[in-house]
């Protein structure tokens, strides 16, 4: 789609990327700002009504945005993706039933994958272009998770998906997605009283909460909606150069 159809703001980003810049704010910290040098290598507006975005930067590799907000890069992504698997998989080695929501890319279903005991893995994400996006520029992570038999991938609205899905037919699960737009209600407490009714006895949920340090506030908020539908919540933290807060 030309970038003249797209919202404002979206188009001001769209504009930039073509002028080789990337710009990333935080309104939640005094002046945050960050400009990399980059050059864009696809976008398109998605029947998803998303704007998916792949540029490179000489540091940080390939990245991929979508409507603006960086999801990955080259470089970091594993640090991430690991700490979102890897934990709640340690706590249950036992986990034979995966749900991934959101998570496109294929990153963190990849890493989901290094557990030999997984044998089912569902990605649940609402927009094929960013599967697409990822086959294409990040292929060593999508080839490692879509290839593998054990992967199911559904392309649908994961909020209204998680209503119909079966009771009780995951021991494990992980939502990696956007935080605003179409994804809001993934961060509702109707969503994730949904998600629980997924989820096996001795079951585990892992999420991002977004930055603990900069984004106190909305982290709380976030913390004390989970205490109000799970019976045990912890946060943890993992450091990620790529984003403002570290």
């Amino acid at each position: 789609a030309a970038v003249a159809s797209l919202p404002r703001p979206l188009a001001r980003l769209a504009a930039s990327l073509t002028r080789g810049e990337y710009w990333e704010a935080d309104d939640r910290a005094a002046a945050a700002l960050v400009m990399w040098d980059v050059t864009p290598l696809h976008s398109e507006v998605s029947a998803a009504g998303q704007l998916v975005e792949v540029v490179s930067s000489p540091f940080f590799g390939r990245a991929l945005l979508i409507d603006g907000d960086l999801q990955l890069t080259e470089r970091d992504e594993a640090g991430y993706h690991e700490m979102v698997a890897h934990v709640p998989l340690a706590l249950r080695p036992d986990a034979t039933d995966v749900l991934i929501v959101g998570g496109g890319d294929g990153g963190l279903c990849a890493t989901v994958l290094r557990h030999g005991n997984v044998r089912r893995l569902v990605v649940v994400d609402v927009d094929a272009a960013v599967v697409a996006a990822s086959r294409t520029h990040f292929a060593a992570l999508a080839d490692a998770c879509y290839d593998d038999p054990r992967t199911e991938l559904v392309v649908a609205d994961a909020a209204a998906w998680v209503r119909t899905a079966a009771a009780s037919s995951f021991d494990v699960a992980l939502i990696d997605s956007t935080d605003f737009g179409a994804a809001a209600p993934l961060f509702g407490r109707r969503f994730h009283a949904a998600m629980r009714r997924l989820l096996r006895p001795r079951g585990l949920l892992a999420l991002n909460l977004s930055s603990l340090a900069w984004n106190t506030d909305g982290s709380a908020r976030r913390y004390w909606l989970q205490r109000s539908v799970w019976r045990h919540v912890s946060p943890y933290a993992v450091h990620q150069p790529t984003y403002l807060s570290g």
